[in-house]
């Protein structure tokens, strides 16, 4: 049985619940928070089985990465990983604004998050909110897979700095 992670919404935070289930494919917990990997992408791993990767020095591919934890206060790294389909993690406060906003959905997107916000589940549990987010995932459709924007492998600031071209 897989190790299952809910991921809340931290105090005055927003968005999620996110639920977070390694698979063979999906294997990393990247950081994006400069100074190491944080305590919320190390507990992740820890509750999943999977390796937390402090993505400015080892950069992992998207079709790897089950989460991306950032510490954003602006803009770019909040919306780039949602735009991507990677499911986004904020230590910071913060609720969708900016270019990428539009990318910043709850089902993709949570912020304020803390190690305590962090919660083991059941797959009964991880049933009915898949259920929710294929609902909502079915109504979005915005991503082009054969698009080959859409194909941009998570690396720093490269990628941030790739899909902010694209969009303007």
């Amino acid at each position: 049985m897989s190790k299952i992670v809910k991921v809340n919404k931290g105090k005055q935070g927003w968005g999620g619940p996110l639920t977070l289930k390694a698979t063979d494919e999906l294997k990393y917990v990247v950081s994006v928070t400069g100074g190491g990997i944080h305590p919320v992408a190390k507990k992740i791993a820890e509750m999943t089985g999977t390796t937390a990767v402090d993505s400015f020095k080892d950069p992992v591919p998207k079709e790897e990465t089950m989460v991306a934890v950032i510490d954003c206060g602006g803009t770019a790294r909040c919306g780039t990983y949602p735009r991507i389909g990677i499911p986004t993690i904020n230590v910071k406060v913060m609720s969708p604004s900016g270019p990428l906003a539009k990318f910043m959905t709850e089902d993709i997107f949570v912020s304020g998050v803390t190690p305590g916000d962090l919660e083991n589940v059941s797959d009964g549990e991880t049933q009915e909110l898949a259920a929710t987010k294929s609902e909502s995932e079915t109504q979005s459709g915005n991503e082009d897979i054969n698009n080959p924007k859409d194909k941009i492998t998570v690396n720093d600031n490269i990628t941030v700095t790739a899909i902010w071209k694209d969009i303007q």
